[in-house]
């Protein structure tokens, strides 16, 4: 019976919509910006904005349940939102970048704050497990998921952005955080 009533919320947020792609790429940019100000403070607004949870919910919840149909439209929301974010926040980057408001030297500098974004370590991925654990907990127990898209969002929105802001300078992200470990 819960499996069914789970499988039926996440089933909701696998749909690839006009909102879910402006609120993924609204977060992308926002967490792009944060890299490179070294702010966590947009990092964590810029995961109040991600609605990659419900996709990955329901991805989970497709697998266990091997509906290829829900896994499918899941990896399509995902992908699509995903690749959608990432074009805009590397357009966006070289928009800025002629508008002078930021540069490459900013994504090499170091960056204490949002290391852990573009430097995971075992830790990342503790807090990841710990996520989706949250995540699924709230499902199942019809605890509110407006949190749990924040700790799901740790890393995926903020990495998401990480990456396309070094393509967009042309940085690996290898080469960048080598760069800015000297």
């Amino acid at each position: 019976m819960v499996w069914d009533e789970i499988a039926a919320k996440t089933g909701e947020q696998t749909v690839l919509t006009g909102a879910y792609l402006v609120l993924i790429v609204v977060a992308t940019l926002i967490a792009g910006v944060g890299v490179l100000l070294d702010q966590p403070i947009l990092i964590v607004g810029a995961m109040v904005v991600g609605p990659e949870f419900g996709p990955l919910a329901a991805l989970c919840v497709a697998l266990l349940r091997r509906t290829p149909h829900r896994i499918l439209c899941s990896v399509q929301a995902l992908v699509v939102g995903f690749l959608t974010a990432m074009v805009a926040t590397v357009l966006s980057t070289w928009a800025l970048t002629a508008a002078k408001l930021v540069n490459r030297e900013m994504l090499l500098a170091e960056r204490p704050l949002t290391e852990f974004i573009w430097r995971p370590d075992a830790l990342s991925w503790v807090v990841g497990l710990l996520a989706g654990v949250a995540g699924m907990l709230s499902l199942t127990s019809k605890k509110s998921g407006s949190l749990v898209g924040v700790l799901i969002s740790v890393t995926t929105v903020p990495a998401a952005a990480n990456v396309a802001v070094a393509v967009a300078y042309g940085c690996g992200t290898r080469r960048a955080v080598r760069r800015s470990s000297w």
